[in-house]
């Protein structure tokens, strides 16, 4: 990992040791090809070793980038309603 994202690691790694910390909630973002996937696959090592895996949720913003971080959609995430769901 480069700097940037061993910084993204240590953050999220460190708020989890916490006992009762408010959730964090934190954007990775950048253009394709900057690391944002391994920061993630290292963070799902990293939660399911410590045995927290239930307490580590990924969304992304489109379905298939969801499906790409076998995350969720942030519609899905945050139980959002379109328009279009409500005629």
């Amino acid at each position: 990992m480069n700097s940037q994202q061993e910084r993204a690691f240590k953050i999220i790694a460190s708020h989890s040791q916490k006992t009762g910390p408010e959730p964090l909630r934190m954007f990775l973002g950048g253009p394709g090809g900057t690391g944002k996937s391994h920061v993630i696959s290292a963070l799902k090592q990293f939660f399911d070793d410590n045995q927290q895996s239930r307490r580590f949720r990924l969304a992304s913003y489109t379905g298939v980038a969801a499906k790409n971080i076998s995350g969720m959609t942030l519609h899905a995430a945050l139980s959002l309603i379109s328009n279009s769901n409500m005629k």
